[in-house]
């Protein structure tokens, strides 16, 4: 199956991944370098400078300065990511 990429999206505010990545990793359960919470796993690299985002069927990966790549299968795949980490950001918000 192919993979999609995107390297600019208006409808990710990366602002609230990283904010959605921040309560994975503090909430999260810890297995083999990475944390697991509602749906979404998150990890970096070895130096910390690139953050993963990763749902079953898409993937967020942040460089340095914010910018960023989405990989993803298909639409809908695309929508999973982005909706748990709304549910992530309104969970910790209320």
């Amino acid at each position: 199956m192919e993979i999609n990429q995107l390297q600019h999206d208006p409808k990710l505010d990366i602002k609230r991944a990283l904010r959605a990545f921040n309560a994975v990793q503090s909430n999260g359960q810890l297995e083999d370098g990475t944390w697991h919470w509602m749906g979404l796993k998150a990890y970096t690299d070895l130096d910390g400078y690139t953050m993963y985002l990763e749902s079953n069927h898409a993937k967020l990966v942040v460089y340095f300065h914010n910018k960023y790549m989405v990989e993803y299968k298909d639409n809908p795949g695309l929508d999973e990511l982005y909706t748990l980490i709304d549910r992530i950001v309104e969970k910790i918000e209320h």
